[in-house]
């Protein structure tokens, strides 16, 4: 995977993640008048999946699958 941090048409900054063969996985979803403002977006972002068991949770969730809490009766 790779992230890249770019300037778009109307002079704002953008993120997007692409898989190895090149297709785009996610972007910023919007612009961010510096380069620096980007690139915390993107910290942000790593900051997020740090937490791998966190980032597991919410794919499950939005899947609609059985997450390990439920399982525990909880």
């Amino acid at each position: 995977m790779r992230v890249t941090i770019y300037e778009d048409k109307a002079g704002e900054f953008r993120w997007r993640l692409s898989a190895t063969n090149g297709k785009r996985i996610a972007d910023s979803g919007e612009g961010y008048k510096t380069r620096r403002g980007a690139e915390g977006a993107v910290r942000r972002l790593l900051e997020a999946v740090s937490n791998s068991a966190a980032l597991e949770l919410a794919c499950r969730r939005a899947l609609g699958e059985e997450t390990p809490e439920a399982t525990d009766g909880q």
